[in-house]
């Protein structure tokens, strides 16, 4: 079979223009994606949220998530309008925080991780687990795996989100920065997100 020159030609344009054409997202492929986007803005702001919003964001449908999200954030800022305050804030935070208060494997924050997204960084930390290390005689202590063992104490001296105290704010965790105290440090934190609600909004 012979092919003459110009068949040739033309079969060598076809191909470089697939080689040069953009592949292109597909519908499918940019649902996924701002599906993604979506999912990781909810879990990057749920320190924040209320319970109100989180049951709300559960059932949100896809068009009313713009409306949702502008709301949030101007529920957060200046009664009244005006500039936004808070969002800068929170990015700074979270800038700091993503790499080191994530949950592993996921995107979800651990109780470190919401501590430091509702009140920033704390006056003074106490590494319990590195003083433990040198109160015993044992030295394989220190190599042991005790996950559920008190690692640090994170204390805030007069955080402006919570009622002033003379002793300060004290949150205590675990090595997998598990919150001691349970229920009751979920609920003064949920009262620290609230307070970040102008007061039109509450």
């Amino acid at each position: 079979m012979i092919i003459r020159g110009h068949a040739i030609r033309r079969a060598l344009i076809v191909c470089a223009c697939l080689v040069a054409a953009p592949i292109l997202p597909t519908a499918a492929q940019s649902a996924a994606d701002a599906e993604r986007e979506w999912r990781r803005w909810v879990e990057d702001v749920r320190p924040f949220m209320t319970r109100g919003e989180e049951k709300a964001v559960k059932k949100l449908p896809t068009p009313a998530r713009p409306a949702f999200l502008g709301e949030f954030w101007r529920r957060r800022g200046p009664a009244g309008g005006g500039p936004d305050v808070f969002r800068p804030e929170f990015e700074q935070r979270l800038l700091r925080a993503d790499k080191r208060f994530r949950v592993e494997g996921g995107a979800t924050w651990n109780d470190c991780g919401r501590t430091y997204m509702l009140l920033g960084k704390p006056d003074f930390v106490k590494n319990v687990v590195s003083e433990s290390h040198f109160a015993t005689d044992d030295r394989l202590a220190a190599f042991r795996e005790e996950p559920d063992r008190l690692a640090e104490m994170w204390t805030y001296k007069n955080p402006p989100k919570l009622p002033a105290s003379p002793e300060g704010y004290v949150f205590r965790f675990t090595q997998t920065c598990d919150a001691v105290g349970g229920a009751t440090v979920q609920r003064l934190l949920q009262q620290v997100a609230e307070s970040y609600l102008n007061p039109a909004a509450r």
